[in-house]
């Protein structure tokens, strides 16, 4: 996916010389999960850096199912219960989907599995270690050893050593990540905690009208955007609590934290469940071992409880089929935002642009991923302004992030880069008003014309326009490529 490119970018530059950087020469953080990209840094000086993010997420997604066998093996349940978490977990399409895009998905749900494994043993300070690894790979997981340490609190009114010295090396691992993020970056933050913080009343809202609109949050995939399953979860967070205490509360810190962010987050791109795809495996633990207790509880159920557990196994996984199925016919439409998911009908520009604009280019785009990497030329992030700060900033000061390039907010950035090309959706382009003619725009007073179209699908180009005052020899005209969807 093109999300998975804007790391890939950083990469590509680090092997280049150029250091951890989207644009050459700019320390912009413009990723979340720059652990991720540290983890393949070794395995992309050997293959292609695409490949290695799969190879690696295959391998992770294998030691996430081994530990996970463990843990389950340790505690003595059921055999339905030790069959269902992983079968189930096996079919879910969010989590498959997003660790094989090239996104830091298997990392995080291994790291969690990891964590909730080193407490079962009591290994607390792994746990600290573990847990603080995980915020450079997901920075909202933060939140969850403090959790867990006040609610172990909280119940006992203190920690033993061990508990202690886990949170202590938690805080130092956390210390020493921001000094050094703050030393090469110059922030204490990524850049995406500035281009799409949401406001503090829409999140409000939507923590108010949880009740009646869970199942409407896109960022928490089903079956865990509704009460019921999370009250069967909850039924689980109290089994684990009575066998081992510190694990219970551990899983609850998980899958709150989990929660919460994809409640929190701005919906994203996509429409799918990616935000909370790392924290299925440990919900999907809770699910079963409440529903399971559940049936012992339920007069009726008790009839033939494994029947019925087998049956909700078979309804979850069969859900994780469709969801698959319902993907494959919607990307072989290439419409938004499947063609981006996907990523394959982007390189092809991209590429284009590579062999057919100068070196010096500087591309006012939304779409940065694919384009920066296969084109090496100089990228504005002109709607959230990812990997550049100012925007970022705006973004923050507007409140959303920008829709058109002649949007006001933008216009000092736009004074200052000069952007040589921008690259837009046909449908935005149609949009622009001010000093439009058939094949010219002015953008923040700058004049573009159109050189080059992309077919993405039936009903979007991709529009590659030129500042005409630097190339008087780039005339106006409409080319257009079509992007064979086979590719």
């Amino acid at each position: 996916m093109d999300d998975a490119f804007i790391g890939f970018q950083y990469i590509d530059n680090f092997l280049g010389g150029f250091g951890l950087t989207f644009n050459a020469g700019e320390r912009i953080e413009g990723v979340t999960n720059i652990g991720w990209l540290l983890l393949l840094i070794p395995f992309a000086y050997a293959i292609q850096v695409a490949v290695a993010a799969k190879i690696v997420a295959f391998v992770l997604i294998g030691v996430l199912f081994l530990i996970m066998d463990r843990l389950l093996k340790q505690f003595d349940f059921n055999p339905a219960v030790r069959l269902a978490i992983p079968a189930v977990t096996a079919f879910s399409f969010c989590l498959w989907y997003f660790s094989f895009s090239g996104m830091e998905t298997s990392l995080a749900a291994l790291i969690l599995m990891l964590a909730v494994y080193s407490t079962a043993h009591r290994k607390f300070i792994a746990t600290g270690l573990l847990l603080g690894a995980l915020f450079s790979v997901r920075p909202e997981t933060v939140v969850i050893l403090p959790l867990w340490a006040a609610l172990m609190f909280m119940k006992e009114w203190k920690l033993n050593r061990d508990m202690t010295f886990g949170v202590a090396i938690f805080g130092l691992v956390i210390v020493i990540t921001e000094l050094l993020r703050y030393i090469y970056f110059g922030d204490l933050l990524p850049n995406t905690f500035y281009s799409k913080n949401e406001p503090f009343e829409i999140i409000l809202s939507r923590v108010l009208s949880l009740p009646v609109n869970l199942h409407n949050i896109k960022n928490i995939a089903e079956p865990f955007n509704n009460i019921i399953t999370l009250a069967i979860m909850g039924f689980g967070v109290a089994v684990m609590y009575r066998i081992k205490r510190e694990t219970g509360l551990l899983l609850l810190a998980i899958s709150v934290a989990g929660l919460a962010f994809s409640i929190y987050a701005r919906e994203d791109w996509t429409g799918l469940g990616r935000y909370f795809a790392p924290y299925e495996p440990v919900s999907y633990m809770l699910f079963f071992i409440g529903l399971s207790d559940l049936f012992k509880r339920i007069p009726v159920c008790r009839i033939r409880p494994g029947a019925l557990f087998v049956g909700v196994a078979g309804a979850v996984v069969v859900a994780g089929l469709l969801n698959s199925v319902s993907f494959i016919n919607a990307v072989k439409t290439w419409k938004y935002p499947w063609y981006i998911i996907d990523a394959k009908q982007l390189i092809e520009p991209a590429k284009w642009i590579a062999n057919n604009t100068p070196e010096d280019s500087r591309i006012a785009t939304r779409r940065i991923g694919c384009l920066a990497f296969y084109s090496d030329r100089y990228i504005f992030d002109d709607k959230f302004g990812l990997t550049d700060k100012a925007v970022a900033l705006a973004v923050a000061q507007n409140g959303v992030s920008f829709n058109y390039p002649d949007n006001p907010f933008l216009k000092a950035r736009w004074g200052e880069l000069k952007p040589t090309h921008i690259l837009e959706d046909s449908q935005i382009i149609d949009s622009l008003t001010l000093g439009r003619t058939k094949n010219t725009i002015e953008i923040h007073s700058i004049t573009y014309g159109l050189i080059h179209k992309f077919t993405l699908n039936s009903n979007t180009d991709w529009e590659l326009w030129a500042d005409l005052s630097l190339n008087e020899q780039e005339k106006p005209h409409s080319t257009r490529t079509s992007i064979d969807s086979g590719l």
